[in-house]
This record gives structure tokens, sequence and C-alpha cells, in this order.
């Protein structure tokens, strides 16, 4: 009767462990089915150009802001000038009123290194097509995009004070001249009104070219493309076999240590607990023996 009192409780904290380590396990089983459901090439190879590839911002979403593109690229050394010329080309079936290229350089050291730079100016409607068509054309080089900054300048805000500005002042230009016409003035009254007319034009014809400077920044949006050397140890780039079977390796070793860490948190508090229950009965056990032989 002793003994089924000892054992009874290790029963049922062996069931009670068996009960959660079931619902643990068909959990974890459930989550991983979905996270094994979208794990075939195709996918997987779609979320990491997704995951490496730079937003495509749409610039339409800012009417009247100027916008400065500065893309950097890393290729093969040997790969570079024809990405080059493959970017002028794409610039050039556009048309020059809507691309031109307005700078280019190339420059190779004695170890083998390129950095070269090609600058456009490029209808802003199109502006984010033609950045996006560049990037393919790289990566058809088998290049990367490395650095994406995109600028912005209100410059439509900047526009609509300054033409508020110089109708302020075409009102006190008018003004003044109507004084001027005026019968009777001395001659002191009349150079100083005429001083105003002048300083007046003068103001007005300043915000006039800064207003001209500014809708031509709107009408053409800078483009810059740089190009540098990839240095990368043949056969460990990203899109290389060897790469892939290392990060499936590096993959399969965490989800392993995971699957372990929460084996030990269902069961360690658990085994615990039943260590505690036998060293308690076993505890009392010896003092009865004691007991019964006293």
């Amino acid at each position: 009767m002793r003994k089924s009192w000892i054992v009874l409780p290790l029963l049922f904290a062996a069931a009670a462990c068996g009960q959660k380590s079931d619902e643990k396990a068909s959990q974890r089983d459930y989550s991983v089915a979905e996270e094994a459901a979208p794990s075939n090439t195709a996918r997987e190879e779609a979320s990491d150009a997704a995951a490496l590839s730079a937003p495509d911002i749409d610039t339409d979403v800012a009417p009247g802001v100027a916008f400065d593109f500065r893309y950097n690229f890393a290729l093969a050394s040997e790969r570079i000038a024809g990405v080059q010329e493959d970017h002028a080309q794409a610039c050039k079936k556009l048309g020059i009123a809507k691309c031109r290229v307005t700078g280019m350089d190339y420059k190779s050291d004695g170890s083998g290194d390129v950095a070269a730079m090609l600058a456009f100016k490029v209808d802003p409607a199109i502006a984010t097509d033609f950045t996006r068509d560049a990037k393919r054309i790289v990566e058809q080089a088998e290049g990367d995009l490395t650095n994406a900054n995109l600028t912005g300048t209100d410059l439509g805000s900047n526009i609509a004070v300054t033409e508020a500005t110089s109708d302020e002042l075409k009102k006190e230009l008018a003004t003044i001249q109507k004084q001027i016409e005026t019968l009777g003035l001395s001659k002191e009254v009349r150079a100083r009104l005429v001083e105003q007319t002048a300083s007046l034009r003068e103001q007005l014809r300043n915000l006039s070219q800064s207003r001209n400077t500014e809708r031509a920044a709107l009408a053409m949006t800078p483009v810059v493309f740089e190009y540098e050397t990839q240095h990368s140890i043949p056969g460990f780039d990203g899109r290389s076999p060897i790469a892939g079977a290392a990060a499936a390796s590096v993959n399969s070793f965490v989800t392993m240590l995971q699957f372990i860490l929460v084996a030990i948190g269902v069961v360690a508090p658990w085994a615990l607990f039943g260590g505690a229950i036998y060293w308690i009965v076993r505890r009392f056990r010896k003092k009865a023996v004691v007991t019964d032989v006293s």
C-alpha cells in the first residue's frame, strides 16, 4: 500500500508531462508546417531578392518637389564599362527631351579596381522608371545595388511664396508710379519715389530669376550612377551554390537549437517537480522506517 502511495504522484506527474508535451509538440509541428510551406527554392529566392532590393519610391506622391537620385552599384571590374554603356543607351532611347547624359567618369587603378560615374538629367515623370530599369541592367550583369539615395527640395512652396511676393511688389510699384505722375511734387520727393521704383524693379528681377531657376530644377531631375568593383571570394557570393548551402546549414542548425530549447523548457519544470516529490517521499519513507525500527 505504501509503495502504491509513493508511485501514484509520479504517475500523475508523468501523465501531465506527457499531455503538455503532446500539446506543445502539436503546436510546434503546426508552426513548422506553416513555415515549411513556402520553403521551395523559387519562393526562397524571391524572398531573398525582395529583402535585398531597395524600395521603389514613386515621385508622383510629391508634386512640386525637386528630387535628386544617387545610386551606387557594385559589379565585377570587367563589366562596369559595359553596364555604363547600357545605361547610356537606355537614356538615348528615351530621346534628348526626356533624358540626356551630363557627365561621365571611369578610373582604373593598377590593382584592377574600377571606380566610375555616369550623370543624367531625366524627365521627372519617368525618373523612377529609369532608375528601376537601370537596376535591372546591373542585376543582369550579376551586380548589386549597394546604396540608393533620394533627396528632395520643396520648390513648389518656394515658387508660390515668390509669386505672392512679386504680386505685392508690383502693386507697390504701381502705387508709387501714380504718385510720381502727380503734379506739383518737389524735386526731392520725386527723386525719392524714382529711387524706390528702381529698388522695387531690382527686387522683381531677382525674384523672377529665382523663380525661373526653381522651375528649371523641377523640369529635369538629376540622376547619378556610381560604380565600383565588387569584392567577393569566388564561390561565396550571394548567388553561388556554396553560399546557398552554407545558409541552409545555418538555418538547419538554428532550427534544431530552437527545438532543443523548447523541449527543455517543456520538460524541465515537470522533471524538477517530479524530482522534488521523489525527494520528499523518500525522506518521509526513511523517517517511517526509522520509526518502525524504533
